[in-house]
């Protein structure tokens, strides 16, 4: 089987064994805890590709939605943690990183050292 293409929430691509899909693990760039996808079906009839999508609709334009009076909690509503830039490869990584993923140089913090 070939290998699943999944990207991590900080946007790491990566290629993971068909047999973990649908199970949790680690990004093992950042650590990240994230879930596999399911392996995709070759399979599915035409029929069943129509039925997952659902009745089409023939209006053009979006239709009124009622007024949302709750907010969605959960992982989709989950904050993006705080993040910053490395000096020597200009990429983003998370606050608290002290090495950088990309590089492997050290991040220290600007100012937390007294100077002489």
């Amino acid at each position: 089987m070939p290998p699943i293409d999944v990207v991590c929430p900080n946007g790491h691509k990566l290629r993971v064994k068909d047999e973990f899909a649908g199970k949790w693990g680690l990004c093992p760039v950042c650590g990240v805890r994230m879930k596999v996808p399911e392996k995709p079906r070759d399979d599915l009839s035409e029929d069943e590709i129509l039925e997952l999508l659902g009745p089409a609709s023939g209006k053009s334009e979006p239709e009124e939605s009622p007024e949302v009076t709750h907010r969605v909690s959960g992982p989709e509503a989950a904050p993006r943690p705080p993040k910053k830039v490395c000096e020597k490869c200009n990429r983003e990584v998370l606050a608290e990183t002290r090495i950088c993923p990309y590089c492997r140089t050290y991040i220290g913090l600007a100012g937390s050292y007294p100077k002489f």
